[in-house]
């Protein structure tokens, strides 16, 4: 039998038989409830899973923040300029502040960056302190396209949210700084 991951009880307890319920049901309490779940011959792939949902995501908010912005633009540029324009009101932002939020080798942000100058979306500015250093701000074209890429990445991060309480968005973040913490 495939495994789904299930919404709601009812449609849970329409589709499969009651062993399969009481085996996933007693591992998500245990994953909740912070314990260590027992795997049995219905081995879990949490990694597939979150590989899949992964990719449903990516390919959802790519799709609307192309359907948003301009031809000449591409989607790395659209999040570039979102976080800059987000993270630089309170900062500012230099290439390895990309190279870390993007997880990009220093090449890529490099070449990333130098074509959306070329592009006149940003500026680097030398900065007083050490004239090696150059924080890099959004040209007044780029603050425009922020409005439709701004509005874009947050209508798809309604959608994910939608019907989803503060609560299980809690518990949902606890799980993954578990899963995080396994990996390291």
């Amino acid at each position: 039998m495939s495994k789904y991951i299930f919404y709601n009880h009812q449609t849970l307890t329409d589709t499969i038989d009651i062993n399969i319920y009481n085996s996933y049901y007693s591992f998500v309490q245990n994953i909740f409830l912070g314990g260590i779940p027992m795997i049995s011959e219905n081995k879990l792939k949490l990694g597939l899973d979150i590989n899949r949902i992964h990719h449903i995501i990516s390919r959802k908010m790519d799709a609307t923040v192309i359907s948003s912005i301009d031809d000449n633009l591409t989607v790395s540029q659209a999040y570039v300029i979102d976080f800059i324009y987000m993270e630089g009101k309170e900062k500012d932002i230099f290439q390895k502040d990309l190279e870390k939020e993007f997880d990009l080798k220093r090449s890529s942000v490099s070449l990333l960056l130098n074509n959306m100058e070329k592009s006149d979306l940003i500026q680097r500015v030398p900065v007083a302190e050490d004239a090696r250093l150059k924080k890099i701000i959004l040209t007044e074209k780029a603050m425009i396209l922020n409005e439709n890429i701004s509005m874009a990445i947050n209508s798809v991060e309604n959608k994910l949210s939608e019907n989803i309480t503060l609560e299980e968005i809690n518990v949902f973040y606890r799980v993954l700084d578990k899963i995080r913490n396994n990996l390291e």
